[in-house]
């Protein structure tokens, strides 16, 4: 994240690639951010640090580009 407080990850933890969040120190255990059964990869912030850019796949390789408010 844009203050460096926060790491944003892709994790199959769950069965499918969707995105995660832990604190940088790795003081608490990883959040589930966003279920989705399509995979999911983090590119980038907004300026502002306000909105995450992520890219989501289908099963049918159709690639959406969606923003996750923070």
């Amino acid at each position: 994240s844009p203050p460096g407080d926060f790491i944003y990850f892709t994790s199959n933890r769950a069965g499918r690639w969707n995105l995660f969040v832990t604190e940088t120190f790795g003081t608490t255990e990883a959040k589930h951010l966003v279920r989705s059964p399509n995979d999911q990869f983090p590119g980038s912030w907004s300026p502002d640090g306000a909105l995450l850019a992520y890219v989501s796949r289908s099963e049918e390789d159709q690639f959406d580009i969606w923003l996750l408010p923070m």
